[in-house]
């Protein structure tokens, strides 16, 4: 608990508040012509150098569009009943690229993991045998994402002392998008990346210069975009502007003194396909986040089947310092209201740095750890495979991590 107070604490000493209306309105057109401002280099550079640049621009990262390198990228949210009968080092595999948990003392005892695995194929077989055979799972949520719907406005929530995200005003505005078909809501400039379905025949295998290009600068993360472009790194640039060009990657903006503290995740399973639009309506009353179209499967111990849905959502909320609880109770009522009746929010998610120094010990690897390089591919059926995590003896089989 003190480790969290403290980060919070220095993570505000650290940010230079500034929410001037003219430096915001740079950093919207910023978001809104990022990719043709990256493709155009010299532009690139004169923006560069302008003050709301230095001050608000933290880094410029992306999303891979894994789908057509007929990979996905998913989700793991999973509560186990014993901690001391998970292996962590099965459960993350190779292809992990984060892990979350909880920082306030619970005895929840869940983890958030994100991975990379080829499309539509999760390796289950750990979370199987840890569900069906040990029953030491409680719960567990696993989808890819299919679709993004990226928020980023200023057209509400901000006043001239600076951030007022009220929840009435909130109450509000979901109750006229529910209950008013009169009411216009303000158009929201909301980003999609629409992935598509995937075409097998089509996408990029190892052997592909996408493919290649994509693993120079992808691995556990993106590289900042923002660190290379302007510099003599000519052969990374190209490789960037190459799969942007080809619409393979999204580049996104990472904000910085803007008072954007905290994180509230939103998991959504197994919802009905005329609910997307309106909960994305109502969630872009915050300024920023993203709202991921997803597929998957969820399990709840005491239930007899694994039910797999084919439409849920996963949003993720990216708000200033505040207390969250009235959010939380509308939030309830918002998913009641719908008939939603399993749905997930976490709060005060920590990144897992230090769990994965117990599991591992030396975390030195991730020098050279990357995702991409681990997956397995099967040249003669041209796709991607999982690895396999037990022998004939159903003895543990531990992919190499690099």
């Amino acid at each position: 608990m003190n480790y969290l107070i403290e980060m919070v604490n220095n993570r505000t000493y650290r940010q230079k508040i500034d929410l001037s209306f003219i430096r915001l309105t740079e950093i919207l057109k910023l978001h809104l012509n990022l990719e043709n401002i990256i493709l155009n280099t010299e532009n690139y550079k004169a923006i560069k150098k302008r003050e709301f640049f230095r001050n608000h621009v933290k880094s410029i990262k992306f999303k891979p569009n894994f789908q057509a390198f007929g990979l996905g990228e998913y989700y793991l949210y999973i509560r186990p009943k014993d901690l001391n009968e998970i292996d962590f080092q099965l459960l993350l595999n190779n292809t992990f690229q984060s892990i979350r948990y909880p920082g306030f003392i619970d005895n929840s005892k869940s983890f958030l993991i994100k991975y990379i695995f080829p499309y539509k194929n999760f390796n289950s077989s750990y979370i199987n045998w840890l569900t069906k055979s040990k029953k030491v799972i409680s719960e567990y949520c696993l989808f890819f994402i299919k679709r993004i719907h990226q928020i980023f406005h200023l057209d509400f929530n901000l006043s001239s002392k600076g951030w007022d995200l009220d929840p009435n005003r909130f109450k509000t505005y979901m109750q006229k998008i529910l209950f008013n078909p009169d009411f216009k809501d303000i158009p929201l400039t909301v980003k999609r990346y629409n992935l598509g379905d995937l075409k097998i025949s089509n996408y990029y295998g190892p052997d592909s210069s996408y493919f290649k290009n994509l693993s120079e600068i992808y691995g556990l993360k993106s590289i900042d975009i923002k660190s290379v472009l302007g510099t003599k790194n000519y052969s990374i640039i190209e490789k960037v502007l190459n799969l942007l060009k080809n619409k393979l990657i999204f580049p996104i903006i990472k904000t910085k003194n803007l008072d954007i503290q905290n994180k509230i995740y939103i998991i959504l399973p197994n919802i009905k396909q005329g609910l997307n639009k309106v909960i994305i309506k109502i969630f872009s009353f915050f300024n920023f986040g993203f709202i991921y179209e997803i597929e998957g499967e969820i399990y709840i111990y005491g239930f007899p089947d694994i039910v797999k849905f084919e439409n849920g959502l996963f949003i993720k909320l990216y708000i200033p310092s505040l207390e969250i609880s009235d959010f939380q109770r509308l939030f309830d009522k918002l998913f009641n209201f719908l008939n939603i009746k399993k749905y997930l929010i976490l709060t005060d998610m920590v990144d897992g740095k230090n769990l994965l120094k117990n599991i591992f010990g030396d975390l030195r690897f991730f020098e050279l750890y990357n995702p991409l390089s681990n997956l397995n591919w099967n040249d003669n059926d041209k796709i991607w495979m999982n690895h396999k995590l037990f022998n004939e003896k159903f003895e543990p089989l531990y992919p190499n991590l690099i």
